[in-house]
């Protein structure tokens, strides 16, 4: 009973977060702007294959990214047009599926993980440097908004203390589902993004996906999944636990309250 009750509030909060006034809503009224540019500038390669993009136009869209998202510290500016290179490869070689991965079998979603972590580690492999996570997910998240979720610290925090407090599982990645196997670290990203959508009711799952398509057409979005969605709320979920107290420990009960009550 107790999993149903924090289940269907953490639903309604994502759905409230959603609608005209929630802090997603309230997030893109204030970057309107910002938002659909970036996003616009992504499209264009979403009809096509890797091979046929203009890498001049990808790479200045990488930057763009780079800059709109504050991932400077994540990746240097000269290793942009590396990390592109190695990405279009990539996606060359693993042709990521355009269906929506949250709702496909099983089967049809191992690719994804998969080729995120090849890309990174051929990147790390030949230029040496710090692996770049959050600016590759966010790359693969603008390409293929249905198929690859972002994924940054905060976003990592609360999805493990989401699985903790929702499922009892006190180890919810396992032994060796951490940032060093990023194959199985994406997984756990995924698998619980699907686990969730799953295990909502019926009129859940509408009450999303109509708030989805609200504020999409509201802000004029080129693209707005539940991938979106689902990260857009975490990620602000847990930034403003963290205003009131710092992370640890003894916090984690606390923000985990203020996930699903807030």
């Amino acid at each position: 009973m107790n999993h149903d009750n924090n289940l269907r509030n953490l639903v309604s909060n994502i759905c409230r977060a959603l609608n005209n006034g929630g802090y997603v809503w309230n997030y893109f009224a204030q970057n309107k702007e910002f938002e659909c540019e970036l996003r616009r500038l992504f499209t264009q390669f979403q009809t096509s294959s890797p091979n046929q993009w203009n890498q001049d136009e990808f790479v200045s869209a990488a930057q763009e990214l780079r800059i709109g998202y504050s991932v400077e510290r994540t990746i240097a500016v000269n290793n942009v047009q590396n990390l592109c290179d190695c990405l279009r490869n990539g996606l060359n070689n693993f042709h990521p599926p355009l269906y929506d991965v949250l709702i496909v079998d099983e089967q049809q979603i191992s690719i994804i993980p998969e080729c995120f972590q090849n890309i990174i580690q051929t990147f790390c492999n030949v230029h040496g440097v710090n692996r770049p996570i959050s600016f590759t997910s966010k790359l693969l998240h603008f390409l293929y908004p249905n198929a690859f979720p972002i994924i940054d610290t905060y976003t990592e925090k609360c999805l493990t203390l989401c699985v903790n407090h929702l499922y009892q599982d006190n180890n919810p990645r396992g032994n060796n589902h951490g940032r060093d196997n990023l194959r199985d670290f994406y997984s756990f990203i995924l698998g619980f993004y699907r686990r969730l959508l799953h295990d909502m009711l019926d009129n859940e799952r509408g009450c999303i996906e109509d708030k989805i398509g609200v504020l999409k057409k509201e802000f004029d979005l080129p693209f707005f999944t539940k991938l979106d969605a689902f990260d857009k709320y975490f990620w602000m979920a847990f930034r403003n636990s963290l205003k009131k107290e710092l992370f640890g420990v003894r916090q984690n009960y606390n923000v985990w309250k203020n996930v699903i009550m807030i």
